[in-house]
């Protein structure tokens, strides 16, 4: 388990233009591009098995058609081998003043937002202690926004009336999730943004992809970042979203 605990809930949110798209583009033929979900939204599916390394065991989808040809909004839960949920939207039906890619990532101690189709930066709420604050300060593109004690008080989330609060003192430096204790005594914002071009980071993954086959193709015991069964289980799941 990683410094941020489980990972419980993923949301990912993409609003695309469709200005470019008309009708008689081959994007709404489904015969051809797969729809919205195999064309576009597998890459979501890929990054969220990659972040989580747990593998869909349920999937649920629904779609709105604007008319027989154009299928422009789709949703999909997917559910996990252990335990996370996945929500997924994808909508190619407004102006490009509007288009935005959101991925919401809730772990057991921190809540992450990473915006862009391709992520470059994103701000992160965490509940730390000092190892694993001093990992997010050696971060080169990390800034720490605030970083306050938890401190000994009481948990006062639920409005009064709704049973007691849950004392702390007795379980100083300690917060439970998900029924797992961990140890935490600071809570922390800050974020973070890759200070290079779109160009140049899509570049640079393309050229890590090619170095990553081509170290398979020269030593057979190498172990690829990306197999052809993750795209598989990526595509799996688009078509499952799809029906």
């Amino acid at each position: 388990m990683g410094a941020l605990g489980k990972l419980r809930h993923v949301a990912v949110h993409n609003y695309a233009q469709d200005q470019a798209l008309p009708i008689e583009h081959w994007f709404w033929d489904e015969k051809v591009s797969g729809g919205i979900m195999v064309e576009h939204g597998v890459h979501f599916f890929d990054i969220v098995s990659a972040l989580s390394q747990q593998k869909p065991v349920e999937v649920y989808g629904t779609s709105s058609q604007r008319n027989q040809r154009q299928r422009d909004r789709m949703s999909a839960i997917v559910k996990y081998d252990d335990g996370l949920l996945g929500e997924y939207h994808h909508a190619f039906s407004g102006p490009g003043f509007f288009e935005q890619t959101t991925l919401h990532l809730a772990y057991d101690l921190a809540r992450i937002e990473i915006e862009g189709w391709m992520p470059m930066k994103g701000t992160l709420k965490a509940l730390t202690n000092s190892s694993t604050r001093k990992a997010f300060t050696s971060l080169s593109d990390w800034k720490e926004i605030s970083a306050e004690a938890i401190g000994c008080g009481s948990d006062d989330s639920r409005p009064e009336g709704w049973g007691a609060a849950e004392a702390l003192s007795d379980v100083k430096d300690y917060v439970k999730a998900g029924g797992i204790s961990y140890k935490a005594d600071h809570i922390v914002s800050g974020s973070f943004e890759i200070e290079r071009t779109k160009a140049e980071v899509y570049g640079r993954c393309v050229q890590e992809l090619l170095l990553d086959v081509i170290a398979k193709i020269e030593n057979k015991e190498h172990e690829l970042a990306v197999t052809l069964q993750d795209g598989v289980q990526a595509l799996r799941t688009a078509l499952l979203a799809s029906r």
